[in-house]
């Protein structure tokens, strides 16, 4: 009788188990790609958010000037 209960008590457990790990695995997933998008039809990735981010910091910092600003920003942008 205690094997019976003992076994009915981690039906619960078990049965969560595999959604909770679903759920890791698949924010784990997001959190390494969220600063990535793939462009359509090409196949490639390309930063979207961070990089911009840091580019625009950088020029308001005046570490650089407007050319090079714009001609980063257009290689992030292909």
């Amino acid at each position: 009788m205690r094997k019976l209960v003992a076994c009915l008590a981690t039906l619960p457990i078990l049965s969560v188990l595999p959604a909770a790990m679903a759920v890791c695995v698949g924010s784990r997933a997001l959190r390494r790609c969220g600063d990535q998008c793939v462009v359509p039809n090409s196949g490639r990735i390309r930063p979207t958010g961070k990089a911009l981010d840091i580019l625009r910091e950088r020029f308001a910092r005046g570490e650089i000037d407007k050319a090079e600003f714009d001609e980063r920003r257009r290689v992030l942008e292909e």
